[in-house]
């Protein structure tokens, strides 16, 4: 939201594979960073002026990464009815927080 047709993105921050912009939104893109600025044309360079993107992993994304980790970690059974075993929510969390931090990092 809040581009437009003068402008373009990137994954790469020279910019060396570059995507036009063709409407005022774009949609269908993966979590990480993208670049975005006003496309290069014969009379402006596209070198500066460039901003950078975050696209976070989706709720869908994060809810799946917690249950396949539940069941690896067997959290959950008829036993407990649902709750969290507490010895290993801890590990749950962190595992979760360090998806978080690689995605914010660039990592994958």
């Amino acid at each position: 939201t809040g581009v437009n047709t003068t402008m373009e993105y990137s994954t790469a921050s020279d910019f060396s594979t570059k995507t036009a912009c063709t409407g005022s939104e774009i949609t269908g893109l993966a979590n990480g960073t993208y670049y975005v600025r006003v496309a290069e044309t014969a009379t402006r360079k596209g070198a500066g002026g460039e901003e950078s993107v975050q696209l976070p992993p989706k709720v869908s994304e994060r809810s799946r990464a917690a249950e396949l980790l539940g069941k690896r970690y067997g959290l959950f059974s008829e036993r407990d009815a649902g709750e969290p075993r507490a010895e290993v929510a801890g590990q749950i969390e962190a595992a979760m927080q360090a998806m978080a931090l690689g995605h914010e990092s660039g990592g994958t």
